[in-house]
């Protein structure tokens, strides 16, 4: 489908791609470090308190040290107090990467942003989930060739949207979309308890300082909210009442003896049907993926017709997935250049 406005700012002529990075969590800060400087140009980051722009690497390279050390941009020198929203607006990047926190509260804030910005010709790259679970539907039907969300889905985003239209005929959908609780069931079944396991995760990077939304299911169902939306309009509520912590480890080191896995999964259904909860897997099902996948299964009836499996886990690996994104922009908007340069 061929979007329905015409870019205002069309991506620069130049051989770098302009990208402003709102958001400079672990994400953020992962995304930055990894791009290549040869394709991109980095005009400004944005955090909670102000924006840094014209940025060249030493001010850059300050920039992220700052916020390692758990800084704020507000403390360096030419940081203006300018949120998220305006700053997005004024810097007129090519491509705006959004890796700000998934605040419920702040939903409607983030899919106006995103919508202003897809309006005025900008791609959007998404590690945020909640707007996308409020609007993802109305975002991609008027400007699909311009927001981008491998990140948000685990790297099986641009998966999604690729096969969208296929992908609808399906009525079910069924997700482990968190590997951070298959890392915790795995390490539990093997005989750790539930503080020591989570401790084990948190050292490795998967689980967060604060692993409520993990714990609670809150973050798998986010995504099953995003699918429900992009596929079917459909929205859903707010997670199901659920503990991870609750399942008792016995039951899990049983299963684990006797060759099973356990997995966190959302399955939502096109008739509106849900449900959040532990299954048990023969190691060789689709869904019995090992904790350092995610996986989305579509399916008519009982019949899988489509896997999606992807490894954007973690800082680095949702890094990786929005690197990807930005990478198939770059290509796509420079590709006459090139074509013209042989």
């Amino acid at each position: 489908m061929a979007d329905r406005t015409a870019p205002s700012s069309p991506l620069s002529a130049s051989p770098r791609t302009t990208v402003h990075v709102l958001g400079l969590g672990a994400v953020g800060r992962a995304f930055l470090k990894h791009l290549d400087r040869d394709d991109f140009q980095v005009l400004a980051v944005t955090d909670s308190t102000g924006t840094l722009p014209a940025l060249d690497t030493r001010r850059l390279a300050t920039a992220l040290r700052t916020k390692e050390a758990g800084g704020s941009l507000c403390a360096l020198p030419g940081c203006a107090p300018i949120d998220s929203s305006l700053a997005a607006r004024l810097v007129g990047a090519d491509i705006v990467v959004d890796c700000t926190s998934s605040d419920p509260e702040r939903a409607e804030e983030g899919a106006a942003r995103i919508q202003a910005l897809l309006g005025r010709g900008c791609h959007v790259v998404l590690a945020e989930k909640e707007a996308l679970a409020l609007a993802g539907d109305r975002l991609l039907e008027a400007h699909p060739s311009r927001l981008h969300l491998d990140a948000v889905l685990g790297g099986t985003g641009h998966a999604l949207q690729s096969a969208r239209t296929e992908l609808r005929a399906c009525d079910t959908v069924r997700l482990v979309a968190n590997a951070s609780t298959s890392a915790l069931l795995d390490r539990v079944g093997a005989g750790a308890d539930w503080p020591d396991a989570i401790r084990e995760v948190q050292r490795l990077g998967i689980l967060e300082a604060d692993p409520t939304r993990d714990l609670s299911g809150e973050d798998a169902w986010v995504k099953a909210r995003i699918v429900a939306r992009v596929l079917w309009c459909q929205a859903l509520p707010e997670a199901p009442a659920f503990s991870l912590t609750a399942l008792d480890a016995h039951t899990l080191r049983r299963s684990a003896a006797e060759g099973g896995v356990c997995r966190l999964v959302a399955t939502v259904r096109r008739d509106g049907r849900h449900r959040l909860a532990l299954e048990w897997f023969p190691r060789h099902h689709p869904l019995a993926v090992p904790p350092t996948r995610v996986a989305y299964a579509y399916q008519v009836g009982r019949v899988l017709r489509h896997l999606h499996v992807g490894a954007g886990l973690g800082p680095e690996g949702t890094a990786r997935a929005l690197l990807s994104d930005a990478a198939r922009v770059h290509a796509a908007s420079h590709a006459p250049a090139l074509a013209c340069a042989r």
